[in-house]
């Protein structure tokens, strides 16, 4: 008798996680996508992202959207997070 599996199968060597297929197609996209936390803290995006903004990958990642805008901006983009 087979043993019945609980969960999603464990991944096979070399197998692509959900995560890093999502970031593969992601990176594909040249332009910025980005996506934010209900406190506008960056949870994912892309790398034409951090290019864009000019930084590095660990500069970007300690960011907060509103680091992005200046002026009048900011309370615009404060206000639609």
């Amino acid at each position: 008798m087979d043993p019945v599996r609980t969960g999603p199968p464990a991944p096979q060597a070399g197998a692509r996680t959900p995560e890093g297929y999502t970031d593969e197609i992601l990176d594909g996209i040249d332009d910025v996508f980005y996506v934010l936390d209900e406190e506008g803290n960056l949870q994912w995006w892309n790398e034409s992202a951090s290019e864009v903004a000019r930084c590095s990958e660990a500069d970007f990642e300690a960011s907060h959207a509103l680091d992005f805008f200046e002026g009048d901006d900011v309370d615009v983009v404060a206000d639609g997070i």
